[in-house]
Order: structure tokens, then sequence, then C-alpha cells
């Protein structure tokens, strides 16, 4: 049962049918830990859906970001989102930077560097986002992670694509001047450190400026089992 399979199947699944299902899959360790972890997430999520507020101090074992399927899998295991850097669901290094500039002043919102930190307020986790706030200098920052996985629309489902919103406003009445920066390193497309990446930048027929990244091998499907990164694409 692949990952992807039991994150759709929470969505639908009774809880005796979760729990019959969880004990008779075989999975190795990690596949169950993580398992367990959406599962968490979920029943958190479900509360907010229904109508309630956010669980105060609610935060799943491992909160998701890029979880657009098993080999793209990127989670901050950390209270902070400064805390550690970004990796796969497996451990594996998946670094993400983020920082803002607020009137010459540089803050870091994700990952890690020698940047001051942006005060972390508040983490909420949805069946579909993560949204993070952060406040600094006057300025208030709502960073979302968006994967739309819904299981009543199978085209937008199996697009392959996390959304990244940042929001900033200003929290004591002033102008302020902002800047905003977020990079991902080369480990994101691969599955091992030592394959060679390649990028490039080009232009969309829509006329968005788009940068992309991958493996010069492109070795589809070349590798199997469990905790494998996406190396191809």
């Amino acid at each position: 049962m692949s990952n992807l399979f039991v994150f759709a199947a929470l969505f639908s699944l009774p809880p005796s049918l979760l729990v019959m299902m969880m004990k008779t899959s075989i999975m190795t360790m990690r596949s169950l830990l993580l398992c367990a972890s959406l599962f968490v997430v979920l029943c958190g999520a479900f509360a907010f859906v229904a109508g309630s507020a956010p669980i105060s101090g609610f935060r799943p074992p491992a909160v998701p970001l890029v979880v657009m399927d098993p080999y793209m899998s990127i989670w901050s295991f950390a209270n902070q989102l400064t805390d550690t850097n970004t990796t796969l669901w497996d451990g594996d290094q998946k670094p993400m930077t983020g920082l803002i500039r607020i009137d010459k002043e540089v803050f870091r919102w994700m990952g890690q560097s020698s940047a001051s930190l942006m005060t972390q307020k508040s983490v909420v986790v949805t069946p579909t986002s993560t949204v993070y706030t952060f406040q600094q200098a006057g300025v208030q920052l709502v960073v979302t992670f968006l994967t739309p996985m819904l299981p009543s629309s199978l085209e937008l489902m199996a697009r392959p694509i996390t959304y990244l919103t940042l929001d900033a406003s200003s929290t004591d009445g002033k102008v302020h001047s902002i800047e905003l920066y977020y990079d991902v390193t080369g480990l994101i497309a691969v599955n091992q450190g030592f394959e060679q990446v390649t990028w490039s930048r080009q232009m969309s027929p829509k006329g968005l400026n788009v940068a992309r990244i991958g493996t010069t091998a492109q070795n589809i499907f070349g590798v199997s089992g469990d905790g494998v990164g996406l190396n191809w694409g």
C-alpha cells in the first residue's frame, strides 16, 4: 500500500476500517510511522473542518509541507520551522530556506542560516494545508503550504503541485519595506546526494518566469523500495 493511498483513504474510511487497515497492511516501520503521523494530522484537521476552532497547542509528530506523493514528501519534524532543515518523510535532508527583509533587517522564517529568527506565533494543519504565522519588527507573515489532494476530484488530486503562498502585513500601522526570499537546494531533486543535477530558467506560455531543477540522468522509475526520493522529472 503506498503512502499516497493511505493519505487519500483516511478521508473516506470509517475509524473501524482505518484500524483494520493499519493492522493488516504489510509495511516497513518507517512507512507505519508516516501513516500514524498522517492519521494524527487528519484527526486534528477533521475537528477544524467540522466547524470547531483549531486545537490550541496541537502539533502533529511531523508537520506536512510538500506532500504531493511519497517521492516528493517534505516535512518539518521540529516545533519551529527554523529549528531544523526540512526533510523527506524518512529523515533524508531536503533543505528549504525562507528569509524576509524588513526595513533592511533580515530575518529567517524557514530552514537553517545565520540570519536572525522571525518569531513563530502558530502552526495550523488541515487536510490540505499547513499554515504558519510569524511576527517580527511590526510585520506579520503568513506562510501557507497547500496541496489540493481532494478525493472528489481525481484530476486535481493527480496534479503534482504544492502551492506556497506568502502573505505579509503590517501589525503596527506603519509602512514597512519588505522583501521575501525562498529557495531549495539540489537535494530536493535527487534520491542520493552524489547525483548530479542541472537547472534552467524559462518563460511559460502565460508569461510566468519558471525555474526547474532535476538530475542529469533522469533514470525514470530506476529505483524502488522504501524511503526513495524523487530523482526524475
